[in-house]
């Protein structure tokens, strides 16, 4: 176990320019490894008083349901970019959209932008943005995860967050 916990309160960390590095499913869980997660000063578990960077952190969705993930590819050529194919992911097969989102391309970044409690559940909206190792085919990937808590664990604050100026 990590030495920092967060229990519900995802809306304290920032995801802009993060990295998810891989994502596991245990049980009624899926569990993200994310490098470069930001947490604000409102968080419980960051004693700082400005948004600091973190190393590798670990979020894990307890019982979650993803209920929306749609992708969207982009072809950039010599001439300009080209719109690709608009296309919705097969929700029942969580495991293979997530490994898609993570192992198809180097650089992903994420960002949440949605956030609506229902009833004993709650909902955030993830954008991942994905260059492909070619740098010719950009991915834009939108999923909602439904879920009943979620846990962020971290080891060590790594600095001030890189939005924070001097």
């Amino acid at each position: 176990m990590n030495k920092y916990v967060s229990q519900n309160e995802l809306e304290t960390f920032r995801f802009h320019d993060s990295i998810l590095k891989a994502c596991d499913f245990k049980d009624e869980e899926m569990i993200w490894h994310v490098k470069s997660l930001c947490v604000e000063p409102k968080n419980a578990a960051n004693h700082f008083n400005i948004a600091m960077g973190l190393g590798t952190s670990v979020i894990i969705f307890d019982h979650y349901k993803i209920i929306y993930g749609r992708y969207d590819s982009t072809y950039y050529n010599a001439y300009g970019k080209k719109s690709g194919e608009k296309k919705q992911y097969d929700l029942t097969e969580p495991m293979q959209m997530m490994q898609k989102i993570c192992e198809d391309c180097q650089m992903v970044s994420c960002g949440y932008d949605y956030d609506e409690y229902m009833g004993d559940r709650r909902a955030y909206g993830f954008e991942f943005l994905a260059q492909c190792s070619s740098g010719r085919e950009v991915y834009l990937s939108n999923i909602i995860i439904e879920y009943t808590a979620v846990t962020v664990s971290w080891e060590s604050f790594e600095g001030k967050a890189w939005y924070v100026s001097e």
